[in-house]
């Protein structure tokens, strides 16, 4: 009778054995690595939501304290100039903070105001009254009217720091470019997710 060990038949199984064990070893701790990963991004999108609903009341504030003094100062540079606001929504901050690879400070488009004129150099009155008005950061100018996006897209867009700190991201353009931003070539998904979040902003409610 043949002895299996001096054909080393039982010495490859028990090796084969020991190389699956340890697959399965490599295959237990990569899943294990990807759950701890998946527990601690979720842990960290948890604390960033907890974090902006702390600060929600407080951005409401600023959006509104913004809203007024900029709706003030579009007046003076034309009465029938359209002024509407919003604040992004949590999910939508966590998507773009997702995408981007942003940290939470660094999303300066939280709180938005867009103000819509009529002609185009009444775009460029308000953008010289803003930056005398305001605390602005001159990094995140974007004249999109002078350089239009491959889109068509036009707005000049300005950052502007509220006196608690939080940045304020104004739009200006044109009604035909805000037609045509919403609605033609230079629209797309995300303004589309954006526009029912454009309103006007109401006042807040006065406390005894």
């Amino acid at each position: 009778m043949v002895d299996r060990r001096q054909c080393g038949y039982e010495t490859n199984t028990v090796q084969i054995q020991t190389n699956r064990q340890d697959e399965h070893n490599e295959s237990d701790s990569a899943y294990l690595a990807g759950r701890a990963l998946l527990a601690q991004s979720f842990e960290q999108h948890q604390q960033i939501a907890s974090h902006l609903e702390v600060e929600a009341v407080a951005r409401r504030r600023v959006l509104v304290h913004t809203f007024a003094e900029l709706m003030s100062i579009s007046r003076c540079v034309d009465p029938r100039a359209l002024l509407n606001g919003r604040i992004k929504s949590i999910a939508s901050t966590l998507g773009k903070m997702f995408y981007t690879g942003a940290g939470i400070h660094q999303l300066l488009d939280i709180i938005g105001i867009r103000v819509i004129f009529r002609t185009t150099c009444d775009c460029y009155r308000l953008v010289s009254r803003i930056h005398d008005a305001f605390a602005v950061l001159e990094q995140e100018y974007n004249d999109y009217i002078a350089s239009p996006k491959p889109n068509g897209y036009q707005s000049i867009h300005t950052t502007v720091v509220s006196s608690s700190g939080f940045p304020v991201e104004i739009q200006i353009r044109t009604e035909g470019m805000h037609l045509l931003a919403e609605r033609g070539s230079a629209s797309h998904l995300q303004y589309k997710k954006d526009r029912v979040l454009w309103m006007p902003v109401p006042p807040l409610p006065k406390f005894p």
